[in-house]
């Protein structure tokens, strides 16, 4: 059956080396599907030494001031793998200015590790995913596939399980970028919720707490340089605040 080549494609992380099958047109388009993504992850690989496929060039930003923001949707990312320590995802108000937010691998005093999971922020916020484009955290659908980011750059492709929205206290964390200088460029903005476990990385790569953030720490993000319109960068006069 068409709906069984993927598992036969894809058996024990490796996967057959052939696949017999009838000649009907959706069984051949099931092989080809095989053939092609058998090809791409033999490119995108990492190396034995366990090398990423991407690197980013990550920015500093400096925490400006931590404020209240009231109650609001907060979405909690599932992923189908496990992040390592010192692993997150890039978000943020603006697309130009990403925030890394660390992913829930460190114990806490009140609940388990949750080393699947990225407390991520507010529906409006952007998410970086693995082809480089932008969704709306309130876009997000199981499958995605979005960009898992390390503190040295290197990042790979991570697939969304589910997303858990639940209504909770929120801040926003605003911050400064001080190799921007034109008007209020170098400000941008996340909203996270107002918890010990959602955390952010700093500029020595460690974690931080967001309820322990204050003005002048440095944390680590990513500069889009431009604009977005449907997740797309663009020219033109377009300015987020």
């Amino acid at each position: 059956r068409p709906i069984e080549a993927q598992g036969a494609g894809f058996a024990l992380e490796e996967g057959v080396d052939a696949l017999v099958i009838s000649a009907d047109e959706s069984m051949l388009d099931a092989a080809q599907s095989v053939k092609i993504q058998r090809m791409e992850r033999k490119v995108e690989a990492p190396s034995p030494s366990g090398q990423r496929t991407t690197r980013l060039d990550l920015s500093v930003l400096e925490v400006e001031k931590v404020q209240e923001a009231g109650v609001g949707d907060r979405y909690c990312l599932d992923f189908l793998t496990l992040f390592e320590p010192g692993e997150g995802v890039l978000v943020g108000s603006s697309a130009s200015s990403l925030y890394l937010v660390h992913s829930e691998t460190i114990p806490s005093t009140f609940v388990p590790t949750r080393p699947f999971r990225v407390n991520a922020g507010a529906p409006h916020t952007y998410v970086l995913m693995e082809d480089g484009t932008t969704k709306y955290m309130a876009e997000l659908e199981s499958g995605d596939v979005l960009l898992a980011v390390k503190t040295n750059g290197d990042a790979r492709g991570v697939v969304l399980g589910r997303v858990k929205i639940e209504q909770r206290p929120m801040l926003k964390i605003t911050g400064i970028n001080r190799r921007k200088t034109h008007q209020n460029a170098n400000l941008s903005h996340v909203f996270m919720q107002q918890a010990e476990t959602v955390r952010l990385i700093t500029s020595e790569s460690a974690a931080i707490s967001i309820t322990e953030l204050k003005q002048g720490d440095l944390v680590l993000g990513w500069e889009g340089h431009d604009a977005r319109h449907v997740g797309l960068p663009v020219d033109g006069g377009i300015e987020e605040r």
